[in-house]
Parts: C-alpha cells; sequence; structure tokens
C-alpha cells in the first residue's frame, strides 16, 4: 500500500525552474544507498550545500521560512532524466508530500503516484502565481476538488489523470488498484477457466 493523499496544507517553497532532473534532486554517487530512511538529506544535496558540507544559505530549502517545506513548486519538466526512484524517495524522507510543476518527467509522475506523493500540473502561469504566493503562509491542496488554495484565498485547479487520482486517494499500489476496479472481471475469468480447463485445478 502507498499512502493516501486527500487534502494538504503546509509550507510550500518555490523553486521555479525548468527541466530539474532526477540528478539534481538526488546525486548519483548516492545511488548506491538503498534504505529509504534517511534519503531526505541527499535531496539537492549540490544545490543545498557546498563542496564542505556547508548549507549555502540563499538555496530555497535553506531560508529559515520554507525549510519545514511539504510542498514544493517547480517549473517545467520537473523530475525529468533518469527514472531512479530515489529522487522521490528523497522528497518524500524529507518531508514533500507535494510538487506543484508546470509539467512531470513521465517516469517520475509515475513514482511519485507508486509513493503516495501528489505530482500536481499547472500551468506555467499559475506556478508562477503561486510561487509569488508561496511566502505569505501556507497553501492548502485538495486532491479531492482537484484544487490549490493560497493564503489569501485564492484558488487554482490542478490536473491529474483519473486513474492516478484514485489511486492516491485510496493508498493503491498497482495490485491494489487492479484487485479494486477489476476483481469482478478476475473472478469471472477465473471461474469460465476452471470450468474449460478443470485438469488445471485437480490438485487445488
Amino acid at each position: 500500500m502507498a499512502k493516501a493523499f486527500t487534502t494538504l496544507t503546509g509550507v510550500a517553497a518555490p523553486l521555479l525552474e525548468d527541466d530539474i532532473d532526477t540528478d539534481i534532486i538526488f546525486p548519483a554517487r548516492f545511488l548506491l544507498i538503498m534504505e529509504k530512511a534517511g534519503l531526505g538529506k541527499y535531496l539537492f544535496n549540490d544545490r543545498r550545500f557546498d563542496a564542505d558540507g556547508a548549507e549555502i544559505a540563499d538555496f530555497v530549502l535553506n531560508r529559515p521560512q520554507f525549510r519545514s517545506a511539504s510542498i514544493l513548486i517547480a517549473g517545467d519538466n520537473f523530475g525529468c532524466g533518469s527514472s531512479r526512484e530515489h529522487a522521490v524517495w528523497t522528497l518524500e524522507d524529507y518531508g514533500i508530500r507535494c510538487v506543484i510543476a508546470a509539467g512531470f518527467g513521465e517516469i517520475f509522475a509515475a513514482n511519485c503516484i507508486r509513493s503516495g506523493l501528489l505530482p500536481a500540473r499547472v500551468t506555467r502561469a499559475e506556478a508562477e502565481r503561486l510561487a509569488a504566493a508561496a511566502a505569505a503562509g501556507p497553501i492548502t491542496v485538495s486532491l479531492e476538488t482537484r484544487t490549490i488554495t493560497t493564503a489569501d484565498g485564492a484558488t487554482v485547479s490542478f490536473d491529474i489523470d483519473p486513474s492516478s487520482r484514485e489511486a492516491l486517494l485510496h493508498g493503491w499500489d498497482d495490485i491494489d488498484q487492479i484487485l479494486a476496479q477489476d476483481s469482478a472481471a478476475i473472478e469471472d475469468y477465473e471461474r469460465k477457466r476452471a470450468k474449460d480447463t478443470p485438469w488445471l485445478y485437480e490438485d487445488l
């Protein structure tokens, strides 16, 4: 089971850049680390820290008002590049439950759904408005209504395909989703198969 996602209210960190790839999110040199727990400390490692391991003060997640961010606002093509699941795991372990962006790498978005992290797609203009509003206070993301509400009450709708939305709302992984949506068809197939080829079921 993945984590279910319904509504999230939290600090949103604006990182309004295009083409932030998975190597920026989670540098390849850390890929030998297989435990998910603790991966958050490597999130945006080369943006957050200098060569000596000291924090880079002007990076958004190092700024006091955004350290506790649970939402990230980005530009287009977020999560492009290699298909590493670590890119999602490091976001999740850091505490990010939703990425709002003008577009996503296809495999990255699919990995988000499997991990219970919401990839909310908006237009570029909407991403810019949300990024500008992020410093004013927490924002609320509702998957049930597919809306994002800023601290001043302004609302933006976001896109997500219906199948992914259902999976996130229920916390389904791929198998859970198949069983929930197709269990009747599977049972019908098994009954027909048992009738047509009974010898396959003799030892069952």
